[in-house]
């Protein structure tokens, strides 16, 4: 009997070891090392070995920039469930993301069609000045009110663009000391300095307004009886 049952022990615990998911994780990641324990995981799925492959490079990512990196004595197995979690969890992360961006977008789409129904900012000229050693950019505009309210204040980004439809130059301006009744006009002059060493208030100024192309980005409007337009900002960042 023990002629039998010690060879068939013997053959199950070969076994037990070969599986690849028991492989320990070599510490310090070495060429050498990455190649034993590449031979040693040959046999896993192509699945796996990307989620290990995963896992490394996190791991390794982590360690370079001052973090733990993989724990010591971790297997293979726990690398690719741990990789897994990882995946399942970025992926509810970026569709949270997702959702909150189309709802912002879908906020920020209603209140533009608001404003665009509110107030409409036309540019029928731009000059440059130079008063004092110091130059400016001028630009006339015609602020319409079309609201049922009077207008006490707006604030937003005038952006000009080139032919190609690329950005040439923003003006971010606000004014609160506005006062156009329903249904009326404003004209006047907004001033920005002039920078000659940057490149987009150089090309602004050589190129005609007829050469270019503008869309009036609106923040807010103040209503003189003290209500507000406000578009949707996110709080989110990148960093």
């Amino acid at each position: 009997m023990k002629r039998i049952f010690l060879p068939i022990v013997f053959s199950a615990l070969i076994l037990g070891c070969s599986n690849p998911k028991d492989e320990v994780l070599p510490p310090n990641m070495t060429e050498a090392d990455m190649t034993v324990l590449a031979e040693n995981i040959k046999s896993l799925s192509e699945e796996d070995k990307l989620l290990l492959t995963q896992y490394i490079m996190r791991s390794e990512m982590s360690k370079a920039f001052g973090g733990d990196g993989a724990s010591t004595g971790t297997t293979v197995g726990e690398a690719i469930d741990n990789q897994k979690q990882w995946n399942i969890k970025q992926e509810a992360e970026e569709q949270e993301k997702a959702e909150r961006a189309a709802k912002l977008k879908a906020e920020k789409d209603a209140k533009t069609a608001e404003f665009e129904k509110a107030v409409a900012v036309t540019v029928f000229d731009k000059d440059f000045v130079e008063v004092d050693c110091q130059s400016f950019i001028n630009l006339d505009v015609d602020i319409k009110n079309n609201s049922s309210k009077e207008i006490a204040g707006l604030k937003g980004t005038i952006n000009f663009f080139d032919k190609f439809g690329d950005l040439i130059r923003p003006f971010r301006f606000g004014d609160d000391t506005l006062d156009i009744p329903a249904g009326e006009s404003y004209k006047g002059t907004l001033s920005w300095d002039y920078n000659q060493f940057m490149d987009e208030d150089s090309k602004f100024v050589n190129t005609s307004l007829e050469s270019m192309k503008y869309n009036f980005e609106p923040e807010q409007i103040l209503f003189k009886d003290g209500t507000k337009l406000d578009m949707p900002v996110s709080n989110d960042s990148p960093f």
